[in-house]
């Protein structure tokens, strides 16, 4: 079922609603506010800071809005570097130990080779 609206509504509304340049000059100036506010904080800011700068400022936007904007004009705050887990020291003067197997893993003789697993050791650190 479609819904209808009425002739007088659509004609008010035609005559009302801003041409569409003036709503892309007020997007671009929207776009250089929240450039300005993304430059200021050396583009770190992210849509929600952005949104809440631009209300401060008394700019009727909404939080939706900054974020299609900022995707639509490339402007993100850059990503977080992931960070990678050091599981060893490797900055250390201790003698590291010899690599006596070194990945030769076919043994001739039992007993001359021994392998554990020590992960149910817990260690400490200090």
């Amino acid at each position: 079922m479609a819904r209808c609206v009425s002739r007088s509504w659509s004609h008010t509304w035609q005559r009302t609603a801003p041409p569409s340049a003036v709503r892309a000059a007020r997007r671009e100036t929207l776009v250089d506010e929240i450039n300005a506010i993304s430059g200021a904080g050396r583009q770190r800011h992210s849509a929600p800071c952005i949104y809440a700068e631009l209300r401060g400022r008394g700019r009727p936007v909404s939080r939706k809005r900054v974020a299609k904007l900022m995707k639509a004009n490339n402007l993100r705050p850059p990503g977080r570097k992931r960070r990678i887990p050091m599981t060893t020291d490797k900055r250390h003067g201790d003698a590291v130990a010899p690599n006596l197997l070194d990945r030769n893993f076919e043994i001739a003789a039992p007993d001359t080779v021994w392998r554990t697993d020590i992960s149910h050791i817990p260690v400490h650190s200090d």
